[in-house]
Order: C-alpha cells, then sequence, then structure tokens
C-alpha cells in the first residue's frame, strides 16, 4: 500500500492497514497459557495490549521514499526499514515463548547462566519491577534497529527498555511508541507477506524455482524477488510485471508450448535484471536468494 501525506497520516495509516491484515487472529488461550506457565500476570492491561496487537506487524515491512542504503562504489538500494515487532507470548518469531515471557520477569531465573549478558538482563527486570511495580508485565519485543523490551503497567501506559543501554521510556500507548520508531525514515509503502520461499542451487534451478512460485501466486504483480547481494532490497521486477501485462499474464499459464515461451523469456529477462543488480565487485552473477508474495 502506497502511503501519502504528512508523516503523522503516514504512519496512522500503516498502523490501520497492519491491523487489518494482521498474519494471525489473537490467540487468548494461548498467550494466557504461556503467561500462566512463565508465572508471570497476565493483567488486564497486558490482555488487551496483546488481543489489540498479536500478529499485527509479524510479517509487514515497510518501504522508504528513497534509496537508504549507499555502497562504496556509490551504488543506492532501497532496503525495508529495519523495524520489527512481536508478541513476547505468540509470535513466529519466538522459539520459546514461556521462556521469552518468564526471563524478563525473574531475575533469578535469567541470572542462572552467571554470564554478563544475563547480569545486566537481570538487573534490567528489576528496575523495571522497582520502578514501574511488579504488575508492570512485558509484552512484546520491538522499536528500530535494536529492539526494545516493550512492558505494559496497570494503567495501560508503555514502558520500553532497551537492556544494553540501560535506557527507558514511557508512552501513553504504543502508537506513541511507534510514531518514535517509524517516524523519520521516509515512510511510504507497506505490505504484509503472505508466503514465501528460500531459493537454493544452481542459478537456473533459482530462477525456474521463482518463476513456478510466481506462478503459483497469479503471476510477478505482488511478488518481490531478492537477492543475495543486499537481501532486504527487492529487485525491480517492473519489466517482468510490465511483460506479464503485454501476454497477458503468461506467468501463471500451463505447461504449454506457449507457457514454456513465456517461462524462457521470463527467465532470460530476470537473468538480465540479476546482471545489472550485481555489485561491481562481485566476480559472479548475484543469485536470487528468497522471493516473497506480499498483500499490498
Amino acid at each position: 500500500m502506497q502511503l501519502t501525506g504528512t508523516e503523522e497520516e503516514r504512519i496512522a495509516t500503516a498502523i490501520a492497514f497492519a491491523k487489518a491484515h494482521r498474519s494471525h487472529e489473537y490467540a487468548w488461550e494461548k498467550i494466557a497459557e504461556t503467561y500462566r506457565k512463565a508465572g508471570v500476570p497476565f493483567t488486564p492491561a497486558a490482555e488487551k495490549f496483546c488481543r489489540e496487537w498479536d500478529g499485527v506487524f509479524d510479517r509487514v515491512n515497510m518501504y522508504p521514499d528513497r534509496p537508504n542504503v549507499v555502497m562504496d562504489d556509490g551504488t543506492h538500494y532501497l532496503i525495508d526499514i529495519d523495524f520489527s515487532f512481536n508478541l513476547l507470548s505468540n509470535s513466529e518469531h519466538v522459539h520459546d515463548p514461556v521462556d521469552n515471557v518468564k526471563v524478563w520477569c525473574d531475575a533469578d531465573y535469567m541470572s542462572r547462566d552467571g554470564d554478563g549478558c544475563s547480569k545486566r538482563c537481570a538487573e534490567s527486570i528489576e528496575y523495571i519491577r522497582q520502578d514501574y511495580g511488579a504488575d508492570t508485565v512485558p509484552v512484546a519485543a520491538g522499536g528500530w534497529y535494536y529492539p526494545d523490551i516493550v512492558c505494559v503497567c496497570p494503567d495501560g501506559k508503555i514502558v520500553a527498555y532497551l537492556p544494553e543501554e540501560g535506557n527507558d521510556q514511557v508512552f501513553d500507548s504504543l502508537e506513541e511508541f511507534l510514531h518514535l520508531h517509524i517516524g523519520g525514515h521516509g515512510l511510504s509503502r507497506i505490505e504484509v507477506v503472505r508466503d514465501e520461499e528460500k531459493l537454493e542451487g544452481t542459478m537456473d534451478e533459482r530462477i525456474a524455482a521463482a518463476i513456478a512460485f510466481a506462478k503459483a501466486h497469479g503471476g510477478f504483480e505482488h511478488c518481490r524477488l531478492f537477492a543475495e547481494m543486499y537481501n532486504r532490497a527487492p529487485l525491480d521486477l517492473s519489466r517482468i510485471r510490465e511483460q506479464e501485462n503485454r501476454t497477458g499474464g503468461s506467468a501463471s499459464g500451463t505447461g504449454s508450448s506457449d507457457g514454456n515461451s513465456a517461462d524462457n523469456s521470463i527467465a532470460a529477462l530476470l537473468l538480465e535484471i540479476l546482471e545489472e543488480a550485481t555489485p561491481n565487485w562481485y566476480h559472479e552473477t548475484t543469485l536470487p536468494c528468497k522471493i516473497a508474495f506480499v498483500e499490498e
């Protein structure tokens, strides 16, 4: 989705889009059970927070309005804004949700390994509980670049704490937190990833897999292809989309001779795009590494 207007309007629209396209529905039973097993109170404020934000930003990518990475050779890349956000208790990015919640409420549990990182985190937990109360509950991790631990107070205020720096900030709402972390990056587009596939093998095998993936999703119109040279910068596939439009969406065709001809034509064009995107210091053409199907 293209975002227009002032920065405030763009961020508000992006939040509304993310809420309307969350990756999964609110999993109350799963989240409540996670907090019970972790021995952490699932307070009314925490329940309200999780109900509102569960699955909202798990698979969302946001892009600025201009290239935001410049390499040593002057090459410009447009990569997604380095922002992440997910619930501690229910996210595809979290391997052990019980442990993920428990470590931010139990200093003894966090300190069990005795290393420097665990000690700093345990001190962070004690700090939060002393300053904001035992019913200030950890609910999420997120932010720009380095993710904060996000806690919710009984009155609904948000405490965002960055353990590595020992900094904490209080916000009246998560929207206020999001405006701070998303703002200032020229936000102009948001999309949610519905499916993706890692590409492996030779160049020909990867290109064939990318074309097959696009066919399964109606063509390249809503696909993003990424190359190994900078795997967060989607390649410009406008020429492929134009070709699909001219041929009536041939990329979604069957295995007929016409379909094979269209596949070969798209494969040649994909290789050309990859060659053009290869940095000057590469000895070989950069390989495609991932393709995603997105909802905009």
